[in-house]
């Protein structure tokens, strides 16, 4: 019998580089989820954030040499902080040792990176995280419909570069899914 969509499959070679190192876990399990990283190609740079870690990296496209990589943990940032004290609360698992081996326990640090004039857009555990172009600190930013703050409701986002986001987000009165837009 014919498959009706070979004429649409197409097959691709292409050849890749390498940038950086994964994070080393003690099970399959854990590898699959500590390093899942949200990437954002801007320009020359590659920039990352890990999912379940607080850490902020960039690479140059072309060279592939780190750029930076900044471990939130180790900054005083409120946020992250609440982030962090969330771990600590549900016994959230670490790279090193899962507490039960089937059953990763993990706090979602970031869900999505953008950026938009120089800036790191980091959506975090319950803000935007605003960034300078080495992972310094600026502030927060909070989307809000009709004068209410929606951002610990926002699933993912993109940036375009005329400063437009463009996201997935739940009204936080009936849980329904929206996508939305925002002037940056």
């Amino acid at each position: 019998m014919r498959n009706p969509f070979s004429p649409y499959l197409i097959s691709i070679s292409t050849k890749f580089r390498t940038f950086g190192k994964a994070i080393k876990c003690s099970s399959h399990i854990a590898h699959l989820n500590f390093n899942l990283v949200e990437l954002f190609a801007d320009g020359q740079i590659i920039y990352g954030a890990y999912a379940c870690l607080p850490i902020l990296f960039a690479f140059d496209r072309h060279t592939g040499k780190e750029l930076f990589k900044r471990d939130l943990r180790l900054s005083d940032i409120p946020e992250i902080n609440r982030a962090l004290e969330r771990e600590r609360e549900i016994m959230a698992d670490t790279p090193e040792k899962q507490n039960k081996p089937n059953q990763i326990r993990l706090v979602r640090m970031n869900r999505g990176i953008g950026v938009y004039k120089g800036s790191i857009y980091y959506l975090g555990y319950e803000k935007f995280l605003l960034f300078g172009p080495q992972a310094e600190f600026l502030g927060t930013l909070k989307i809000t419909l009709n004068d209410q703050d929606i951002t610990s409701y926002i699933d993912c986002f993109v940036i375009l570069p005329a400063g437009r986001m463009f996201g997935l987000a739940t009204r936080p009165e009936n849980r329904q899914p929206i996508i939305f837009e925002a002037d940056l």
